[in-house]
């Protein structure tokens, strides 16, 4: 594997950004038995979409807000980068709404990159994300609202995406728990899903999955994960969000790579959470937006293959 930058190396990359937003949070330099995950903590771009124009501007503006912070985690050596929920078409999609912000998504995985998948209803965004992911050279874990066109009616699904370092679509989940409003928006997903990295395997979930043991277990038991990958929009203290993951990663003895909205100082909170025993063992976000950069083990199954 190669070497990795210091963490004063981080500091200085957070230093040149010149922005508040941008912020890292680093542990100490890994091992050769170790890869860098980063999470990120921010705030999507939320606005009126009642045209095609009007969303593609709102996923501009969010993407403007998005790729800086995924090149960024990728200078400071990070192989897996998870986005939050609902950070590129913003929160609460009704109407029509749902439409210009959708995207068709081909089926997965992908045998070329994307931009060279002929697939019909594919929007821009999912091929640029695709074409960052070959950029940076890290697989990239990101959320799109997904439309499908199923037995002559369309339905709408939260899914969670993954992109390997050759830009091909390796994965998609599409949410199973939906939460409240979700349930009159969108449409539930059946199959728990999970995609395989040089790093290890990582099981995909999205918001109030976290908090349904069915999904996870199953995850735990038949894809026999390594770690989550966890994205949610939660409006809520930091301190419940940091309660509910140390559980999960408590009761399924999985490390949780935990990305979500920051909302404010009454509300967010993102990072990577440890099993520990009943203690809180995360490094993480708050409050701030920003990045959390952090080393993870490599599975014994896995070391000296890569």
């Amino acid at each position: 594997m190669s070497s990795r930058p210091p963490a004063a190396l981080a500091l200085l990359l957070l230093c040149s950004c010149n922005s508040k937003m941008l912020r890292v949070v680093e542990e100490r330099p890994g091992g050769p038995d170790t890869f860098r995950v980063a999470i990120m903590h921010l705030s999507s771009v939320n606005g009126r979409r009642p045209t095609q124009e009007a969303a593609d501007r709102n996923i501009e503006a969010n993407l403007a807000r998005t790729f800086p912070l995924i090149r960024m985690a990728a200078r400071a050596g990070a192989k897996v980068i998870v986005t939050p929920e609902y950070c590129n078409t913003g929160i609460r999609i009704a109407g029509r709404s749902r439409k210009f912000l959708s995207t068709r998504l081909p089926p997965t995985p992908t045998a070329k990159p994307l931009w060279e998948t002929e697939f019909d209803g594919m929007a821009d965004h999912l091929v640029r994300y695709a074409r960052l992911s070959r950029e940076v050279d890290a697989y990239v874990v990101t959320d799109v609202l997904e439309r499908s066109d199923e037995g002559g009616k369309t339905k709408y699904y939260n899914s969670m995406v993954a992109f390997d370092p050759q830009g091909r679509l390796v994965a998609n989940y599409r949410k199973i728990n939906l939460y409240m409003f979700e349930n009159f928006l969108e449409s539930r997903g059946k199959d728990p899903t999970s995609f395989d990295t040089p790093y290890g395997r990582f099981g995909m979930l999205l918001c109030f999955d976290t908090m349904t043991p069915r999904t996870w277990k199953a995850l735990v038991r038949d894809h026999e994960v390594d770690f989550f990958c966890a994205q949610t929009l939660w409006e809520h203290t930091p301190l419940t969000g940091r309660w509910a993951m140390n559980l999960l990663a408590n009761m399924s003895g999985r490390t949780v790579c935990w990305s979500n909205q920051q909302r404010g100082w009454l509300g967010g909170g993102a990072g990577v959470i440890r099993p520990g025993n009943g203690n809180d063992a995360s490094l993480g976000l708050w409050a701030e937006a920003g990045i959390v950069v952090a080393n993870l083990p490599i599975p014994e199954r896995l070391r000296g293959r890569r």
